[in-house]
């Protein structure tokens, strides 16, 4: 579950869809429709439909954590969810991440990128805090 979560966290993170600066900011209930816009760069496109934020959040758990739930909704009833969110990484919080990613990737003890068995092929390339994994 630790993994998961892990795993779940870092895809999060590299997704970085609005930027601290300026982020457009949403309250709980506003609505809208076609596209919910972020920042500058970012605007996400939304299907046909009315559009509510069901959820915003701003907090700091080992990383500062920003994000909304919207949902589309028909005769009240949640047809579709979405939840977009932003962590921002400091260099600190950015080792304990290349650490976790390290464990999962070099020293799981069900699957990594390391020879095992089943692999016909291993290749590694690491450098500083890269690598690239071939199996």
């Amino acid at each position: 579950m630790k993994k998961l979560f892990l795993i779940l966290s870092v895809c999060f993170i590299s997704l970085n869809c609005f930027t601290t600066t300026n982020a457009k900011l949403y309250k709980i209930g506003e609505t809208f429709e076609n596209e919910i816009k972020f920042s500058k760069r970012f605007t996400l496109p939304l299907s046909p439909g009315k559009w509510i934020v069901v959820n915003q959040y701003d907090f700091h758990y080992y990383f500062h954590w920003k994000g909304y739930g919207i949902a589309r909704v028909e005769n009240n009833e949640i047809m579709e969810l979405i939840g977009v969110h932003k962590a921002g990484l400091s260099g600190e919080e950015m080792a304990w991440v290349d650490h976790a990613v390290g464990e999962i990737t070099f020293k799981d003890n069900y699957d990594g990128c390391y020879e095992r068995p089943e692999y016909y092929l291993v290749e590694v390339l690491k450098k500083g805090g890269t690598h690239n994994c071939l199996v």
